[in-house]
């Protein structure tokens, strides 16, 4: 009870969270009847699978329904006055990484200065986070690239080293045939 005291006081809260393999995270958001929108968005900045379920007040939480996959972002308002239950579920084999936002906008805030500041700030922070996710993917595309010329330098060794290993060896052959067919010295035959 403790808890949804805590959420419910805060007015914004944003949450970077990795998931471990097979992991299973669940948050509250609150919505008072005095407010008028609950704004949820959920960000992935991984390639593993995971999938969200947003069980809204009056809604039954069926613990078999999985959810929908998220795929790189989700953005969901509501306006029904309750508690909201967020459940994500990572299903790859590798951790995954994804952020939860909730923003509470209360009947004070709906000033047009503040909300045009608000909108201001929720375009800035979605480019930001386009370029993050951006910026993460060609990471992990140059990461990819290095690996891939470390691989081709390797064979690249290994071709520069067979021939010379079939030189190495056929002047060794050579010289031990001659080897066999040099006369001796000190034999009289």
């Amino acid at each position: 009870m403790l808890f949804l005291c805590v959420i419910s006081l805060a007015m914004c809260s944003r949450i970077q969270k990795i998931l471990r393999p097979g992991a299973k995270e669940i948050y509250w958001a609150v919505l008072d009847s005095k407010d008028v929108e609950l704004t949820i968005q959920l960000n992935q900045y991984s390639e593993m699978p995971v999938y969200y379920k947003i069980v809204k007040p009056g809604e039954m939480d069926e613990d078999s329904e999985v959810g929908e996959e998220l795929v790189e972002s989700v953005d969901s308002r509501y306006t029904t006055p309750g508690a909201y239950k967020i459940e994500v579920y990572n299903d790859g084999a590798e951790k995954a990484s994804i952020s939860i936002y909730t923003d509470v906008m209360s009947s004070g805030d709906v000033d047009n200065d503040n909300l045009a500041i608000k909108n201001l700030f929720l375009d800035l922070e979605a480019k930001l986070m386009s370029l993050y996710r951006t910026n993460t993917r060609l990471k992990t595309i140059q990461e990819n690239n290095i690996a891939e010329a470390k691989r081709i330098r390797n064979g690249l060794y290994i071709m520069f080293a067979i021939p010379i290993m079939y030189v190495i060896i056929g002047l060794a052959k050579l010289h031990t045939t001659k080897a066999m067919f040099a006369p001796k010295k000190g034999s009289r035959i």
